[in-house]
């Protein structure tokens, strides 16, 4: 590695696809360039420390190669904004609610009951419901009522 190659040079040296990096990043290829710009105009202040962290790290570690980049990312960077999303989730200030969100947001085992639901809760909007709106929500308020719970 040179000591005067920049960013986008030593990305190219580990093969590593900006495409492929700003997907891994969760970013758009625009916003990639111009943290990269920033990044080698020494326009800091611009940017996360997250991403001076990942950039100093792949400019100034010879030794590394493109699976190590993607570990680092996975590692440092794609964990802190799972916990900062995390962070964001807890705004309801019901506890279960929360843990529901969250658990709707990490798993996909509750995905075919969500249009469902969605539905039932436009339909118990309305004044008036004709049969066949009652007969959709027959399930849930057989659900209701196994839980002891008023609709």
């Amino acid at each position: 590695m040179d000591k005067n190659s920049t960013l986008r040079d030593r990305l190219r040296e580990l093969g590593i696809k900006i495409v492929d990096l700003a997907n891994m990043l969760d970013i758009s290829r625009p916003t990639l360039y111009k943290h990269i710009e920033s990044y080698e105009t020494n326009a800091l202040e611009n940017l996360d420390s997250s991403y001076i962290a990942l950039f100093n790290y792949i400019t100034q570690n010879e030794f590394i190669n493109a699976k190590n980049v993607f570990i680092y990312i996975t590692q440092n960077i794609l964990r802190l904004k799972e916990k900062d999303f995390q962070n964001k989730v807890t705004i309801t200030g019901n506890a279960q609610k929360d843990a529901f969100i969250t658990l709707l947001l990490e798993s996909n085992r509750f995905d075919d009951l969500l249009g469902y639901f969605i539905s039932c809760y436009e339909l118990l909007e309305k004044d008036t419901l004709s049969d066949e709106s009652k007969a959709f929500l027959q399930p849930l308020l057989k659900l209701y009522e196994s839980l002891g719970l008023k609709l």
